[in-house]
């Protein structure tokens, strides 16, 4: 289970049609999430709003599972822990250290005064 900070949502990338990776044409189906650097290809998959949720069987092996988020608020947020559990040993957990702090600047858009030019170009 990755808890997603606040002011971040998940990206979805393009469909295959659209991704400019030919490698993504030729492996065919994937989850709309995740990128080719992705050592960990899950069984399953939720995505929620605040969390993404992957299910996978357990190895010995150090597997990643790597996906682009986008900013949706400006602030300063605490990345949680990434942590893991099986579903039918619940002696057997895992949880990573907590991350660091995120801060996201606001854009010019909106720390710029709004001119009458800008008004026309985004109000019909």
């Amino acid at each position: 289970v990755d808890l997603l900070p606040g002011g971040l949502e998940p990206l979805l990338r393009q469909s295959p049609d659209q991704e400019r990776d030919s490698e993504w044409r030729e492996g065919g189906w994937r989850f709309p999430l995740g990128t080719m650097q992705s050592t960990l290809v899950p069984d399953h998959m939720d995505m929620r709003e605040d969390r993404i949720i992957l299910f996978t069987p357990v190895t010995d092996e150090l597997r990643e599972f790597v996906y682009k988020v986008r900013a949706v608020n400006a602030g300063k947020f605490q990345i949680p822990p990434v942590y893991a559990e099986a579903m039918y040993d619940r002696n057997l957990k895992a949880i990573s250290v907590n991350g660091d702090t995120l801060t996201i600047d606001p854009p010019d858009f909106y720390t710029q005064p709004v001119t009458e030019t800008a008004r026309r170009n985004t109000v019909p």
